[in-house]
């Protein structure tokens, strides 16, 4: 199977029915490994769900956030893209997608982060939206060097 743009899709993350029986709560668990960045959107991309690590690496606020499209926390810059639709696309195809995209915080600054993207599905096992988990790989990427 291709790997997804510049990142690899993960056909076993489905092998549990790709049900997220409660986003909120793996948001919460995943939280807790310091330096990880949870939120989840709808299937049209507006931010639903906005974690304190979300807050800590995006500087945004939960208030200043939710409500808004994800688009926001994209780079302009060509080296890496965005999250694309081909991402979102591969992700509810296969179940899961990951690998490195350039991101955005509130004051313009720019970096890199490893992103996996997972969708969570509706009781009918209709998708709903994605959850995103992230950390900042930039300091990584200098000591590759």
């Amino acid at each position: 199977m291709p790997a997804g743009p510049q990142g690899s899709e993960r056909p076993d993350a489905g092998a549990a029915g790709g049900v997220l029986p409660s986003f909120g709560m793996i948001a919460a668990a995943v939280e807790l490994c310091c330096g990880f960045s949870v939120f989840a959107t709808d299937l049209g991309g507006v931010v639903k769900l906005w974690s304190e690590g979300a807050g800590r690496l995006y500087d945004y606020a939960r208030s200043e956030i939710v409500g808004q499209p994800m688009r926001a926390l994209d780079s302009d810059e060509d080296s890496l893209p965005g999250v694309s639709q081909e991402i979102l696309d591969t992700t509810l195809r296969v179940g899961s997608w990951e690998g490195p995209v350039r991101r955005r915080r509130r004051d313009g600054g720019r970096f890199t982060a490893h992103v996996w993207v997972t969708p969570f599905r509706e009781g009918d096992d209709s998708p709903a939206g994605f959850l995103f988990v992230s950390r900042d790989i930039s300091g990584e990427e200098l000591l590759r060097d």
